[in-house]
């Protein structure tokens, strides 16, 4: 009993201070300036004219595949085809994931139709030709890559103007600059899956950044940093990079697809103001969005492929997503009409806008896709609703309804996505798999030491050399060795440990590892641990009766079968992925599994642990 209220103690203690350290964990730089009032000077006024104004374009994890799931390819031609024009945004950004390069659940290779595939796509439609194309690779775009990602080379837009991974869009305007800075975080030399979910950037990647960094923000009005990865899923040095961003007004990402169904808007404003905006998947969901720089306030709408009109309110801004350090947001209330961008492939028919559920009247049609409307924003103080309907002629019907204020601090978005999106995970991760195993192997030394005069369960495995041993040091491997050998890229076999990869004479640091070892240390290894403690008690005091209760029956049962689901899946996907030699080669998994099957009949077939 003492042996499963320990296990229980210890893995609640342990989630209590990896959520406080994670919270910790966000250390990015804080707002500088709150101010909702704009220079004196200031002469820009959201009015009613097509006046300081351009939108663009984000979409991301293509996933196109030649596999099957054809209506990936199709419906991206959809896009590019008609979408896009019908919208004629002034640039195209395509965050990732390009490619599925997947035969199968744990298949993975780079199959270049499926590059010629996105490719041929982008240049049948033309969609390209009149406006820069930002696409940047995916984790998947380099799985089972050693060294170039030849595909995304030869066949990507970007690659062939820039000749680079990470680089630097300026766009400019009459009324200003704009600075769009592609970060690149695939890992380098990249495995198959799945090991290869989280982006690296090592020491070299961030002072190549900075120095594009510091090249592309001067004199601009605004910076939008794009990556596959949210900034939480990138193994680096997490306060440096958050620095990078900091002078930005957003981070625009992908990768994370809606987080297994559950959010479709995963968006956070960082400590600083600055908002980071991870988009949902085009391969399953067939996301994209719009976003439109106003008189330099940022406002967006994420929509689905088949929807129609897509409505974006760019004035009054969305209050939740109000960064008052990073834009002018004293414009609103300085302003003197509602602004609203309306796309459809068919002509807008009628526009009708509210607040607070009241008719505001007469919305005209400047031109393009901007309606306005007249308002008196002082008249809007405290938090508010605006409200627009749009039809067009194919009788579609889109509404939009969002709050707006000019003079109170935006609300939170939501601690779920301010955690995901803002915790250094790969410290998280790393921090929780050393917490949870050093009070596993510090429990285990410490009944060795007390001796007899422990109370614990665990003594009579203390007190056993023929159990200790072995567990003790196959613990210490697994928080400190090697977990197995395995064909990592094709033709080239790595040592994984939980601290990472070691391949092709490089170190991709682990972070993907640290998660599946917390895993393992919850779900199969201390269960083992109080399982076979149990055993070996109850063989010690010859305790039948307590062995053959329902009670006990049962928790010994439930333990076992965690240890065989979960190992079996673990290990059936290690040796389906890196080959056979992951599952001979296995000091961390499968030998681990012979051991305690072995401690198990050891325990029934030995007649004593007293000495």
């Amino acid at each position: 009993m003492r042996a499963r209220q320990y296990v229980l103690a210890s893995v609640l203690l342990s989630l209590i201070v990896y959520l406080s350290l994670s919270w910790y964990i966000l250390d990015g730089p804080k707002a500088i300036n709150n101010s909702y009032m704009v220079p004196t000077n200031d002469t820009m006024r959201p009015g009613g004219t097509m006046e300081n104004l351009f939108w663009f374009v984000q979409v991301s994890d293509l996933h196109i595949n030649m596999f099957g799931y054809k209506s990936r390819a199709s419906d991206f031609r959809l896009f590019c085809s008609k979408i896009i024009p019908s919208i004629d945004p002034s640039l195209v950004i395509v965050t990732g994931d390009l490619t599925d390069s997947r035969r199968s659940k744990y298949e993975t290779d780079q199959y270049i139709e499926e590059w010629q595939s996105y490719h041929n796509i982008i240049k049948e439609t033309g969609v390209a030709n009149s406006r820069p194309w930002l696409d940047l690779p995916g984790n998947h775009d380099s799985f089972n890559v050693l060294e170039h990602l030849v595909g995304f080379r030869k066949y990507s837009q970007s690659w062939r103007r820039y000749g680079v991974e990470s680089y630097c869009y300026q766009h400019t305007t009459s009324f200003g600059n704009y600075s769009f800075i592609g970060v690149d975080a695939h890992p380098a030399p990249g495995p198959r899956l799945p090991y290869n979910f989280f982006g690296i950037l090592d020491e070299a990647d961030l002072v190549g950044i900075q120095q594009l960094s510091q090249k592309c923000h001067d004199k601009v009005n605004h910076t939008i940093w794009f990556s596959h990865y949210p900034s939480s899923i990138i193994t680096t040095d997490h306060k440096r990079f958050l620095e990078l961003l900091s002078s930005s007004i957003a981070l625009l990402s992908g990768h994370l697809h809606n987080v297994f169904g559950f959010y479709h808007n995963l968006h956070t404003v960082h400590p600083d103001g600055r908002l980071e905006l991870e988009l949902a998947d085009w391969k399953y969901v067939r996301r994209y969005r719009i976003l439109a720089i106003d008189h330099d306030l940022l406002s967006f709408q994420d929509v689905f492929l088949h929807n129609q009109p897509v409505i974006v309110i760019t004035n009054p801004k969305h209050h939740q997503y109000l960064s008052p350090s990073h834009e002018p947001v004293g414009r609103i209330v300085k302003s003197t009409h509602i602004r609203v961008l309306i796309f459809s492939p068919d002509p807008i028919i009628s526009v009708s806008i509210l607040l607070d559920d009241e008719d505001i009247g007469t919305v005209d049609h400047v031109t393009g896709p901007l309606y306005v409307a007249k308002w008196e924003p002082l008249k809007y103080r405290g938090l508010h609703y605006i409200n627009v309907i749009a039809k067009d002629k194919g009788g579609h019907v889109a509404t939009v309804t969002q709050p707006f204020s000019w003079d109170t601090q935006p609300d939170t978005i939501g601690l779920f996505q301010a955690f995901v999106l803002q915790a250094n995970l790969p410290m998280a991760l790393r921090l929780l798999f050393m917490l949870l195993w050093l009070i596993l192997v510090g429990r285990l030394l410490t009944v060795r030491w007390q001796g007899k005069g422990s109370s614990s369960d665990l003594v009579n495995i203390a007190r056993t050399n023929c159990l200790y041993y072995p567990l003790l040091l196959f613990l210490l491997n697994y928080g400190l060795g090697v977990w197995f050998v395995g064909e990592l890229i094709s033709g080239l076999y790595g040592i994984v440990s939980v601290h990472g990869l070691i391949m092709a004479n490089s170190f991709n640091p682990g972070a993907m590892t640290y998660l599946h070892g917390c895993v393992m240390l919850i779900l199969v290894h201390y269960p083992m641990v109080s399982l076979i403690a149990s055993l070996a008690k109850r063989k010690v005091i010859s305790c039948s009766a307590s062995w053959c209760s329902c009670y006990t029956l049962i928790c010994s049962l439930l333990k076992f079968a965690s240890f065989s689901i979960i190992s079996y899946f673990f290990i059936n996907i290690m040796t389906s992925a890196y080959g056979w030699t992951a599952f001979v080669l296995s000091p961390g998994l499968t030998w681990g599994v012979v051991m305690y099957l072995v401690m198990i009949g050891y325990i029934f077939m030995s007649s004593n642990f007293k000495s």
